[in-house]
């Protein structure tokens, strides 16, 4: 298993501050708001994200599109200082993996 699933950075303060802004919006269902809870507090992990789903008894299908909405969410406050760093791109690739999104080009 990748590595990065095993050992998040929890003292990641770029990643805090981007989900701290996140949960802030209001949009969100109260899942959503407490899986970005858990990223605050524990970091980007795959464990604490299932968590928070099997403590609602939600499957991950169900928040697709609010788990895109986080994503684009994210992306946009990254790009905000017009530079994507290795750390913040690894970030989104995570949160696209852990919450089951994939593109397809056609």
């Amino acid at each position: 298993m990748d590595n990065d699933l095993q050992n998040p950075e929890i003292d990641d303060l770029e990643l805090q501050q981007a989900i701290k802004l996140i949960a802030s919006r209001s949009h969100y269902s109260h899942i959503v708001h407490c899986i970005a809870e858990s990223i605050y507090k524990n970091g980007l992990c795959l464990k604490s994200v299932k968590t928070v789903l099997d403590e609602h008894g939600v499957n991950i299908k169900d928040l697709k599109g609010e788990f895109l909405d986080f994503i684009i969410d994210y992306i946009e406050i990254i790009i905000n200082d017009h530079i994507i760093s290795e750390k913040e791109y690894k970030n989104a690739t995570l949160l696209k993996r852990y919450f089951n999104i994939r593109v397809y080009i056609q």
